[in-house]
């Protein structure tokens, strides 16, 4: 008689297997979500940082109190599905509030808008996954019999959950950057740099780059965001705005291809005009002289000089071909010869006065070029 084939007994069926994994694959995909809820509060609901912040510490000290009694209602949980198989359903739970939590109104109250979240990311932290947690233990050493299974599982099942936890990090911005998705939960306008700040019609105005938008103060001390739309290039950098009769200019920088200007009468409630660009730019300024003539000046480079032109006040096209004003080798040599080429230009020798940014020309004009320069 042939020998019996023994079972292996630390087996683990492909089927068990996949099926164990869903709820920690599921767990870790709610709290990489979870982890964009700092930017949404305060990108998409206006909730001030601080105040975010305080929020949630508060609902970490309600899930480090919650952990105390959570064990002891496992531990005491008998029912026809075992101790720890009837919490598996609090993932259902975690996603529910998940969804509500984003869903919330951006035109609520403050109050509102804070009740909603600290009440949503309780119950995810501090109910649900407090559950889902604590009845893991016993839900798994009952699901698998032998050391060799658990083995199995805990590792080859780590794997594969951390595998779906990176695939998701990298995929889940993308999409919610996706053309054709209104009002994303995620923004990723979180730089700030390059500010550029002017007084228009008695308020405050600050355009820093990649912020989605600008901010808007009337004492320099308490801000408010106000987020651009339509065809403003949110993403190019160095924004440079200025205050011409009525409107209010903006420009960007953008290496490589033709920028636009845009204006607006009154940024808060009415969208910016394009006024499509013939030029790139990088690093620009429009300076508007008081004799009612525009320039505009750009640059920002170890190798390209600084360049300056003068605008038309109305279309904004340039009068003439760009001059190269000066460069970093030979600052002194094309400094003056674009000086003398303006002076001829528009006839008038009042030049460090009018026609380029008063404190570099009269710096350059009285020190730099006559002396140690």
């Amino acid at each position: 008689m042939g020998k019996e084939k023994k079972e292996n007994p630390d087996k683990v069926g492909l089927v068990k297997f996949w099926a164990w994994q869903t709820s920690g694959i599921s767990a870790s995909a709610n709290f990489i979500i979870l982890g964009f809820v700092t930017i949404y509060c305060t990108d998409t609901l206006k909730i001030p940082p601080a105040l975010v912040g305080t929020l949630l510490m508060i609902t970490k000290l309600a899930d480090g109190v919650t952990d105390l009694f959570a064990g002891y209602l496992v531990d005491r949980t008998k029912t026809r599905f075992g101790k720890g198989r009837t919490y598996e359903f609090a993932i259902l739970g975690a996603w529910l509030c998940t969804w509500l939590l984003y869903s919330s109104s951006g035109e609520a109250s403050l109050f509102v808008k804070c009740i909603w979240v600290a009440s949503m990311y309780s119950c995810i932290s501090a109910i649900f996954m407090t559950l889902l947690q604590a009845s893991n233990n016993a839900y798994f050493v009952r699901s698998f019999a032998t050391n060799g299974q658990r083995v199995k599982i805990a590792s080859f099942g780590g794997i594969v959950i951390m595998l779906g936890a990176v695939a998701l990090s990298t995929v889940f911005p993308i999409l919610m950057n996706r053309p054709g998705i209104e009002n994303p939960p995620v923004s990723v306008y979180r730089e700030a740099a390059d500010p550029s700040l002017v007084l228009f019609k008695g308020l405050y105005y600050l355009f820093p780059s990649m912020t989605a938008g600008f901010l808007v103060s009337e004492d320099l001390i308490k801000w408010r965001h106000h987020e651009l739309g339509g065809n403003i290039p949110v993403c190019d950098y160095a924004p440079d705005v200025r205050p011409v009769g009525e409107y209010l200019y903006f420009s960007a920088s953008k290496a490589g291809e033709n920028c636009s200007f845009f204006r607006s009468k009154d940024p808060l409630h009415e969208p910016f005009e394009e006024i499509k660009g013939i030029f790139s730019f990088w690093d620009p300024n429009l300076f508007f002289d008081d004799d009612g003539r525009l320039y505009f000046y750009w640059g920002c480079s170890n190798v390209t000089p600084i360049y300056g032109v003068e605008l038309d006040a109305q279309t904004l096209r340039p009068q003439s071909q760009p001059l190269e004003l000066f460069g970093s080798d030979n600052t002194r040599t094309v400094l003056r010869s674009a000086l003398r080429r303006l002076a001829h230009r528009h006839r008038h020798t009042r030049l460090c006065e009018t026609g380029l940014d008063a404190a570099v020309l009269r710096k350059t004009g009285s020190g730099f070029l006559r002396g140690r320069g």
